[in-house]
C-alpha cells in the first residue's frame, strides 16, 4: 500500500482544519474584542465660501422745494426726502453718497451759474447715524438699514432758480 496518497490527504485534511481553527479563532477575536470601549475614527469636513453682498434698492425718490426766495432747491422735509434700503450681509461695507455737479435737466431761462451742491445722507435699522455728509462713506453694519437722502441746490446771492423742471441725481452707493 502506498502512502503517499494517503498521507497527502491527510496532511491536506489536517491543514483544512487549522485554517478552519485558526478562521474560528480570528472571527471570535474579532466577536469578542469589539466591546463599547472600542474607538473608531472618521473625519467630518466643513467648507464654506463667504460671498458677503450689499444692496440698494430706492423705495422712494426725492422732491425738490424752493426756499430763500428761489435761491435754494431743496428736499428738507420728511416728505420731500429720498428713501433707500441697503442690506449687507457683512460688516466690511461702507454707504457712500455723492452730490452731483449739476442738473441732468433744468429750463433754458436757468443761465445764473450755481453755487454749490450738498447731499446728505441719515441711517436707522442695523445701522444709525445722524445726517452726515462725508463723502468717505459711513460703515455699515451687517443687516437692513432704512437710508434718508437730502439734495439741496443753491445759487449766489442775489441770484435765483428760473421757473420750470430741475432734475439732479443723487449717487449711493455701498462699497
Amino acid at each position: 500500500m502506498e502512502l503517499t496518497p494517503l498521507l497527502s490527504s491527510f496532511v491536506a485534511s489536517e491543514k483544512l482544519k487549522m485554517i478552519k481553527r485558526c478562521l474560528s479563532a480570528a472571527i471570535a477575536a474579532v466577536v469578542f474584542t469589539q466591546t463599547p470601549t472600542s474607538a473608531f475614527a472618521a473625519n467630518v469636513e466643513f467648507d464654506s465660501i463667504v460671498a458677503t453682498s450689499c444692496s440698494i434698492v430706492v423705495t422712494r425718490n426725492g422732491t425738490l422745494g424752493t426756499y430763500d426766495n428761489a435761491r435754494t432747491l431743496e428736499s428738507k422735509t420728511e416728505a420731500s426726502y429720498g428713501l433707500a434700503t441697503v442690506t449687507a450681509t457683512g460688516q466690511n461695507f461702507r454707504i457712500n453718497q455723492y452730490a452731483p455737479t449739476g442738473f441732468l435737466t433744468r429750463p433754458a431761462a436757468d443761465t445764473h451759474p450755481d453755487f454749490g451742491y450738498l447731499a446728505k445722507i441719515r441711517s436707522s435699522g442695523a445701522t444709525n447715524f445722524n445726517w452726515s455728509t462725508q463723502t468717505n462713506g459711513q460703515p455699515l453694519n451687517a443687516g437692513v438699514s432704512d437710508i434718508k437722502i437730502s439734495f439741496r441746490a443753491q445759487k449766489f446771492i442775489g441770484k435765483s432758480f428760473a421757473n420750470g423742471e430741475y432734475t439732479a441725481v443723487v449717487i449711493l452707493s455701498c462699497e
